[in-house]
């Protein structure tokens, strides 16, 4: 796979980060059955895909904010993601307004245990039903053309600011690979084949 096609789906992933680390939040919690060290090991190639994560999004913001291009062809691809759920028939607006008003409640003091996990589970379909409307739209050759113009005028402004940008890239690739090597001695992977 020669470099740009890494750092593009490295970026991609980058991008996407949020499901990624959560995927890893809830592999830190090794099975029984996994020995001490391969828990410690698990928790360490963790913490620096963290540690590189959160460096790579520093960079990120940075760029962005100093490229204020780089802010209007994400407000635009965003626009045209939302737009295309709509024509699939997927409400966009209401379902944040439903995800919105459930979190708020469920952030309530006064929310009893039964109300906590219906909206919980209310909760968790939304966002999946959402996520899979996301994924249906970005299947679309046209957005993914779009994706990947933007993915690209994105590592190119990190690149400017940090230089370190694809060596920080092919790291977190690595780590990656190391904890989907560790998932089956583990139980399962850290971010569902990411």
């Amino acid at each position: 796979m020669n470099m740009r096609k890494m750092t593009t789906m490295a970026a991609a992933t980058l991008l996407g980060a949020g499901a990624t680390i959560s995927g890893l939040a809830s592999a830190q919690q090794a099975p029984a059955g996994a020995s001490p060290a391969q828990q410690a090991e698990m928790q360490s190639v963790i913490k620096e895909y963290r540690q590189v994560s959160s460096e790579l999004q520093g960079i990120r913001k940075k760029a962005v904010a100093e490229n204020p291009d780089i802010t209007e062809q994400q407000e635009t691809f965003r626009n045209r993601v939302v737009s295309e759920m709509k024509s699939e028939g997927y409400d966009v607006e209401a379902k944040r307004d439903s995800i919105k008003k459930m979190g708020t409640e469920l952030r309530g003091e006064d929310v009893a245990d039964d109300r906590r996990k219906e909206l919980i589970g209310k909760l968790r379909a939304e966002q999946q039903e959402m996520r899979q409307a996301q994924q249906k739209v970005m299947q679309k050759p046209e957005i993914q053309a779009k994706a990947e113009e933007l993915n690209d005028a994105t590592l190119e402004a990190m690149r400017e600011q940090n230089p370190k940008t694809d060596d920080l890239l092919a790291r977190m690739k690595e780590l990656r690979g190391e904890l989907q090597a560790m998932a089956p001695a583990q139980g399962g992977g850290p971010g569902g084949g990411q």
